[in-house]
């Protein structure tokens, strides 16, 4: 008589590998390896696999993505993948509503509050003189954005796709660009903030609003000068800073050399409340910098006069042997926020290896800062701005 055989004797049928269809358009594309760009393709997956797990497996940030589409469906980050799973991924829409499709967030966020990962040094700066609240400090850590981000509700900008794909961040934007005014175009025309831009409101040093002052209470801590060039004033929460917001017209004072191209200088002169600069490192100081690496034939020249305007600075950049050489002057603590913004603002083509300062004597009020002939001496005077 033949047993029947038990239990133990049963063949074990093995799991079958789970594959999954996916798709990705438009500027997701960016996150995915080349020969998978705008195209479908097939991918392996863990049989218990959601789809926020492959697609941030795939190499795409989930703060980048809108909307997904399993079997045509929409469904959250917690869908599980099924074998045969057909995986359409969307980036945010401008061209149409999406709205009567499940979202994947609970909520959008109603007030747009940022935090700038170290590498945004520059683009933070320029939210702020947007009026947009902007958390930044450039030896934060990847956690401690990550808890900001949560905790006051803030959108994370970076250039670092691994922490975007951090659980704790909600809202992110991975940016793209490498120039700080590029990037600032970018996160505008991507998050639709000009409607919400409230420029000069926030100081650009502490991140606090701005609040408006009489020009008298402003008078006692103000240099000689400056009351004669401004009609309205405004005062840090935070620093106690106090600002010049509204310059004179021309014909209504005093008649001096302006910087750049003969319009008025939009900046203010930045006092604290006992009238004089807010730190020792605010007064005036001259340096040669000395950069070695790719930086000629890349427009470093112009980036570097770029950025010294932006910081009120006077002086020149040379190419001088196989590097470059910069004579600035101005405030210190402006003096040293241009060589930051220079190892930040300035990327690829032009590439910075070496960056040598030392003390330099100071330059004339009143001269330009210049793109000065190749190979100019060390010593050669500052050009003053053109007629």
């Amino acid at each position: 008589m033949r047993t029947l055989p038990g239990p133990a004797a049963m063949p074990v049928e093995r799991h079958a590998a789970v594959h999954a269809t996916f798709r990705f358009y438009e500027e997701l594309n960016d996150f995915l390896a080349p020969d998978r760009r705008r195209r479908e393709f097939s991918a392996p997956c863990a049989r218990t696999a959601t789809t926020k797990q492959m697609i941030e497996a795939l190499g795409v940030p989930h703060t980048e993505v809108e909307l997904i589409l399993v079997n045509g469906e929409s469904v959250g980050f917690d869908r599980l993948l099924a074998d045969g799973d057909r995986v359409a991924v969307y980036p945010t829409f401008e061209a149409f509503d999406v709205t009567p499709l499940l979202r994947l967030r609970e909520h959008p966020l109603r007030v747009s509050r940022f935090v700038a990962d170290a590498h945004l040094g520059g683009l933070a700066h320029l939210l702020r003189m947007m009026g947009f609240d902007t958390l930044y400090d450039n030896a934060v850590a990847d956690d401690a954005i990550e808890r900001l981000a949560a905790s006051e509700h803030r959108i994370v900008l970076t250039r670092d796709r691994e922490l975007l794909k951090r659980s704790g961040v909600t809202h992110g934007m991975y940016v793209r660009a490498l120039r700080s005014t590029t990037q600032l175009r970018e996160v505008f025309e991507r998050l639709d903030l000009a409607r919400s831009a409230r420029p000069f409101t926030r100081c650009l040093h502490c991140n606090h609003l701005l609040v408006p002052i009489d020009k008298a209470r402003a008078l006692p801590v103000l240099p000689q000068g400056v009351a004669a060039k401004f009609e309205r004033f405004s005062s840090c929460e935070g620093c106690a800073r106090v600002l010049g917001r509204q310059p004179l017209a021309p014909h209504a004072r005093p008649d001096r050399r302006r910087a750049g191209r003969g319009r008025p200088c939009q900046r203010a002169t930045v006092m604290n409340a006992a009238g004089s600069p807010p730190s020792a490192g605010n007064t005036e100081r001259a340096e040669l910098i000395r950069i070695t690496g790719r930086v000629q034939g890349v427009g470093f020249r112009a980036d570097a006069q770029r950025l010294a305007l932006q910081y009120g600075l006077r002086g020149w950049v040379a190419n001088v042997g196989r590097g470059v050489v910069i004579h600035a002057c101005g405030q210190a603590e402006r003096l040293d926020a241009f060589v930051r913004a220079m190892g930040e603002d300035i990327g690829p083509p032009a590439r910075i290896d070496n960056l040598q300062r030392e003390p330099a004597e100071l330059l004339p009020r009143g001269a330009a800062f210049v793109i000065a002939p190749t190979d100019t001496p060390l010593s050669a005077p500052t050009a003053r701005p053109k007629r």
